[in-house]
């Protein structure tokens, strides 16, 4: 069974120190303060006592005495403002350190404090800067010793002979190492987590992305299936109004009309939401939205009203799936403008087939959109139209006519390399 470990944090930096959760609340109830002062009377309770051991097992050092205990307390207590100051800390500690060696005092484990202010100052990311003190502080250290010796400026035999400048460089090295690769590990565990916080926001924003998008194609199916119907339902009760009075006998031809346009509303709405209730649908309105149900689409306008006129230029034996939808509902959406805005006017509906693009285009007489306060047609219909046409990599422009009507196109690219096809476009010529 894997563990799990956490970053327990100390002095002023995220270290992992392998820390297991049963002890992390138990250590964060801790003030920070705390443990560096008890890292630091560890430290001195440790040092101390091995120089008390070795001056008791040897006959030729000096004993500790007041000064030698004060320059390890002066080395350890610094070992208090590590994190805060770790360049001023090797300095103190390595000056203490000389000093201490040079009387000589025993105990070569009073660098102790020097070692740990090197590592820290690896770890903080100063590594030749800890080299280098490192270096300097065993080069000082055997020179100390042995030029003291050397001229009789120290009492005493020489202490730090040449195998414990060994030992001492080799512990030197290996603090600054240690240093080093524990500011190498928290850089990748940084850098671990901040990949963790990217995902983590890019699979946020993916996931609002995907509801966003879908929220918007709702709409979008929802205003295609029943604005249509219900601009021509609107159109055909005001005309039998408007005839109720005058000639009865034509009611039930718009009464008839406005049974046919309702039961479409509520066939595509019924289709919208199967697919909403049921994820592993179609996507919404396929069956739906075809240019193989063209012919109805102009019936439905003619009975609003409308004079249309189609016209096709070339052919296209099959069209991308999507490409067939997008088309259908652009004309669409361009009829039920036309039904709304300019009612019982003559419109031109043109097809254009080319090798790798369908042009569409629809122009009415007398009628445009109305317009925005700033003077633009950016109304949901044509949003749509234009983040449908944008869907397929088409494109969709509207401009108002000489004659006082309005002109819908739309170009959209039919290669239908790898995308499934439909065979619905119409066939004439």
């Amino acid at each position: 069974m894997r563990s799990t470990r956490y970053v327990l944090r100390m002095g002023y930096d995220n270290v992992d120190y392998g820390v297991y959760p049963g002890q992390v609340d138990h250590l964060r109830r801790i003030p920070r303060r705390w443990l560096d002062i008890s890292l630091a009377l560890g430290v001195f309770a440790f040092i101390l006592g091995g120089g008390l051991l070795r001056a008791a097992d040897s006959a030729f050092e000096q004993p500790l005495d007041v000064l030698a205990v004060a320059l390890l307390a002066v080395s350890c207590a610094a070992l208090y403002f590590r994190n805060r100051a770790p360049l001023m800390v090797c300095c103190v500690t390595a000056c203490c350190s000389i000093v201490y060696y040079g009387v000589p005092y025993p105990g070569i484990v009073a660098s102790i404090p020097t070692l740990l202010a090197l590592y820290v100052l690896a770890a903080k990311g100063r590594r030749w800067t800890a080299i280098a003190l490192g270096l300097l502080f065993c080069i000082a250290m055997l020179l100390v010793s042995k030029v003291g010796v050397l001229f009789g400026l120290i009492d005493g035999p020489d202490q730090l002979n040449t195998d414990p400048a060994l030992i001492l460089a080799g512990w030197t090295a290996a603090f600054c190492i240690a240093g080093e690769t524990t500011r190498q590990r928290r850089a990748q565990l940084h850098a671990a987590n901040e990949r963790a916080r990217e995902a983590e926001r890019s699979r946020d924003e993916a996931a609002q992305r995907m509801i966003n998008e879908e929220r918007i194609r709702i709409a979008r199916e929802l205003h295609d299936a029943l604005t249509h119907a219900i601009s021509i339902i609107n159109v055909q009760a005001s005309v039998g109004l408007h005839l109720a009075s005058k000639q009865p006998e034509r009611m039930a031809e718009h009464l008839t009309a406005v049974k046919d346009a309702s039961k479409e509303a509520m066939r595509e709405l019924r289709a919208t939401l199967e697919v909403l209730r049921d994820n592993t649908s179609n996507p919404l309105n396929e069956s739906v939205a075809s240019l193989a149900r063209l012919d109805e689409l102009l019936l439905g306008a003619e009975r609003a009203g409308l004079a249309v006129r189609l016209e096709v230029i070339g052919k296209a034996d099959q069209l991308p799936e999507k490409v067939d939808q997008v088309a259908y509902r652009i004309l669409q959406e361009s009829l039920t403008n036309v039904a709304k805005h300019a009612a019982r006017s003559n419109t031109h509906v043109r097809m254009r087939y080319t090798p790798d693009q369908l042009q569409l285009e629809v122009d009415n007489e007398n009628g445009r959109p109305e317009r925005t306060e700033q003077g633009s047609t950016n109304r949901l219909g044509i949003r749509g139209m234009r983040e449908r046409a944008d869907s397929v990599g088409g494109i969709v422009s509207t401009e108002a006519t000489p004659n006082g009507g309005f002109r819908v196109r739309a170009s959209l690219p039919i290669s239908s390399s790898g995308i499934p096809v439909s065979a619905g476009a119409p066939d004439r010529v």
